[in-house]
């Protein structure tokens, strides 16, 4: 009963609180965008906002969770990161004499945006065009706008930069290098593996499923939504880093990459999975993983929230695959979440739905080929 009490009143938060206000946000960043004067530059940022919808969606979930008199401003910090976090991955993408610099020095943005005593830096130094009227900067100032006026930002402020920093060197190191080789993400990854397991050992986890928790702005969504909380204590944001990192932000990745993969999408991005035996291998140890996450919840204050949300990040996932995962494995995925997997799965379907009957419209041509 509780479950279904919490579900129902977060829903209810969703769509009556968050949803507006996320779509009013992105409608103010999607003009901004419009106005970038490099038409690929405008073509690539538009492209985030549309393409990737869905990851900024999750990140606003969180807001739901936050106090209504701070819930705004914690709504503008997470849409702007994730948004910044879409533009950035998709320039990265986007062939460079250095690859891996350039990866870097254009994420090094999410980590000036949230830090707000950073000064800006030549984010587009390597990258091959930089004429965006101060778009970039502009989300950088804005997401530390915000995360300086939550109450308790204080004490979210290094484990956010921490985050912030491995999904830098994640980013720095996930399209290849200019020749298309992957080999400098697998020296890193085992690299930061090892240094990972010699603070916290026991947690099981491969060199990848630790990489591909670096890549994750799961745990930067969880700690800027803490930070509306008045009396958060340091105690509990050190559970929430222990909870979200490494293994709901494994579970975010490579459950991305699952769809990214079936989707064939992103062919410059590094093959997560590949480091599995077979799609069932890997849906064997994704559920593995989620049934640990949803355990670990527990240790959480106010656990039915961070509950729910992984609940939806798998839901979402699993909707996304289709008929990439067969029935057994799509029950097993759900099964590791609980009960309230049925309910979620039918919000998502009913909201393709929608969105199907509204389909008609073309989309603008500055943000197709």
């Amino acid at each position: 009963m509780a479950a279904a009490a919490d579900f129902a009143g977060a829903a209810a938060r969703y769509w009556l609180s968050v949803h507006p206000a996320m779509r009013r946000e992105l409608r103010r960043w999607r003009a901004r965008a419009a106005g970038v004067p490099d038409p690929e530059l405008r073509r690539l940022a538009l492209i985030a906002q549309s393409a990737k919808a869905g990851s900024v969606e999750g990140g606003a979930a969180f807001a739901a969770f936050a106090a209504s008199p701070r819930r705004d401003v914690v709504l503008r910090a997470l849409v702007i990161y994730q948004t910044a976090f879409d533009y950035l991955d998709l320039l990265a993408e986007q062939p460079s004499a250095d690859q891996i610099g350039n990866g870097r020095r254009l994420h090094l943005a999410l980590l000036a945006a949230t830090d707000p005593r950073a000064g800006h830096i030549d984010y587009y130094a390597h990258h091959p065009r930089r004429a965006d009227a101060g778009y970039l900067r502009a989300m950088v100032d804005a997401c530390r706008a915000a995360l300086g006026a939550l109450p308790a930002h204080g004490l979210v402020l290094a484990p956010l930069r921490q985050a912030s920093a491995r999904i830098v060197a994640y980013q720095s190191y996930n399209h290849g290098d200019a020749a298309g080789s992957h080999r400098a993400f697998e020296v890193w990854g085992r690299r930061a593996a090892r240094a990972h397991r010699a603070r916290h050992s026991g947690d099981g986890l491969s060199w990848w499923e630790l990489s591909a928790a670096a890549g994750s702005s799961m745990p930067v969504f969880a700690l800027l939504a803490a930070a509306a909380e008045p009396a958060l204590r340091a105690p509990e944001v050190a559970a929430i880093e222990r909870v979200y990192h490494p293994r709901i932000g494994a579970l975010n990745s490579l459950l991305d990459s699952l769809v990214d993969r079936h989707e064939d999408r992103a062919p410059r991005q590094n093959q997560l999975l590949g480091h599995y035996a077979s799609t069932r291998h890997a849906v064997t140890r994704l559920r593995a993983i989620a049934v640990e996450a949803m355990r670990d919840t527990r240790d959480l204050p106010r656990a039915g929230g961070h509950r729910l949300i992984l609940v939806a990040l798998v839901c979402y996932y699993l909707h996304e695959l289709g008929a990439a995962v067969t029935p057994a494995e799509r029950a097993a995925l759900a099964g590791a979440v609980g009960g309230l997997a049925g309910p979620t799965l039918l919000v998502f379907r009913a909201r393709a739905a929608v969105a199907g009957l509204r389909r008609g419209q073309v989309m603008p041509s500055s943000v197709t080929r």
